[in-house]
C-alpha cells in the first residue's frame, strides 16, 4: 500500500474514532448518530483527498506528498 494513502486512512480513522469517542450516545440514537459522524468526517476526508492528489499530482509530486505526509503525520500527533 502507498505509504500516503496509508497515512490518510490513518487520519480519517483517527478523527472518526475521536469524534465517536467524545461524542454523547443515547441507547435509542447511536446508530444514527455514529452514521451521522462517519458521513460527516467521510466528506471532509474525501475534500481534504481532492485537495491531496490535485496539490501531489497523484502521487507524482513527490515534495508535495512529503509536505502532505508531515502534516497528516502531525494532525494524527494532534488527535492522540
Amino acid at each position: 500500500m502507498n505509504r500516503g494513502i496509508s497515512i490518510q486512512a490513518g487520519f480519517f480513522t483517527a478523527a472518526f474514532q475521536k469524534r465517536v469517542n467524545t461524542a454523547v450516545l443515547f441507547r435509542h440514537t447511536y446508530e444514527s448518530r455514529i452514521t451521522q459522524i462517519f458521513n460527516e468526517e467521510l466528506e471532509k476526508y474525501r475534500k481534504v483527498e481532492l485537495q491531496y492528489d490535485k496539490e501531489t499530482g497523484y502521487f507524482h509530486n513527490r515534495e508535495q506528498q512529503q509536505k502532505w505526509n508531515l502534516f497528516f503525520a502531525r494532525e494524527l500527533e494532534k488527535m492522540r
